[in-house]
């Protein structure tokens, strides 16, 4: 069974809903997450991350591409090099959606709707 996030963010929180969406697949996978962790402490350049993560230029150009796609990070010229830095506001989308799964999870069971069987 898959489950088309896009469409049930969408259908759940709008625009918030789809960027959280869009924020929780591209750090689900773990060379971006440990990229968003980088970058999190300072702006970083490919040849940065390259060196940090022990991947290939070509790779970390690809993640790179995701989180941007995924509006996560944002590139600055400086010089000959382009530095990378974490953006909060979807990073903020995405607690704010999981912590509103939280809070409907945290419902005693008794209390949770339950919907009947055929």
């Amino acid at each position: 069974m898959r489950i088309d996030l896009d469409q049930e963010t969408a259908a759940d929180g709008g625009a918030d809903g789809e960027l959280a969406g869009r924020c929780l697949r591209a750090l689900a996978e773990p060379v971006r997450w440990r990229i968003a962790q980088l970058l999190a402490r300072e702006q970083l350049c490919v040849c940065h991350l390259t060196e940090e993560l022990g991947i290939s230029q070509s790779l970390a150009s690809h993640h790179l591409r995701v989180l941007r796609d995924a509006g996560l990070v944002a590139g600055e010229r400086h010089r000959y090099w382009t530095y990378y830095r974490l953006r909060s506001a979807p990073l903020a989308a995405a607690a704010g959606a999981l912590g509103a799964l939280a809070g409907a999870a945290a419902v005693p069971p008794g209390d949770q709707p339950r919907r009947p069987c055929c």
